[in-house]
């Protein structure tokens, strides 16, 4: 059975690098069914790479109704990775929306808030506002050192308000640490 469940992906990958539509469209919906968090980095390439807008909001329906916790690091990776740069909202409203709260993975959930527009800091705020913890001191200091010096540098961008209330949020998770 895994065996074939192998098979099948492998062969829907192939289908998802396709130049034609509805290839794609196949290759998508056979990883909606076996897909794993190995998919998922493909998949925001593929994201990335495309301009059809249905193979578009195939991905994002794929990535927002993952509900597997193994996808937790590669998203929270993809974060980091410099070719996701325009996705990092997606990969943020991704996590949100599976229902995944990173609490052990503040940095770079802070550091996306920081360097990323406006629709990327409110994502990140809103996957952080939903974390219970308990967080690591390490990673909680890093978090707060990058929203103080986003504070420190950059008082005229529009999100100033949004990272502001990430500073308070980070203040209050003082309270959880582990």
């Amino acid at each position: 059975m895994e065996k074939k469940e192998s098979k099948r992906l492998k062969e829907a990958m192939l289908k998802v690098y396709s130049a034609d539509q509805t290839t794609i469209m196949k290759g998508l919906k056979a990883i909606r069914e076996v897909g794993t968090s190995g998919t998922i980095q493909p998949l925001l390439d593929v994201y990335r790479d495309s301009e059809d807008e249905e193979v578009r909001r195939e991905i994002e329906d794929i990535l927002a109704n993952l509900k597997m916790e193994s996808a937790i690091e590669p998203l929270v990776e993809a974060l980091d990775e410099e070719r996701f740069e325009e996705q990092k909202g997606l990969i943020l409203s991704s996590l949100w929306n599976s229902g995944f709260y990173p609490s052990d993975h503040l940095e770079p959930i802070a550091r996306a808030a920081v360097q990323g527009d406006y629709l990327c800091a409110v994502e990140a705020i809103t996957v952080m506002e939903n974390m219970e913890g308990p967080f690591q001191f390490d990673d909680l200091e890093e978090a707060s050192h990058l929203v103080e010096e986003f504070l420190s540098q950059d008082l005229e961008d529009p999100k100033i308000l949004l990272i502001e209330s990430l500073r308070e949020l980070l203040m209050d998770f003082r309270t959880h640490l582990d």
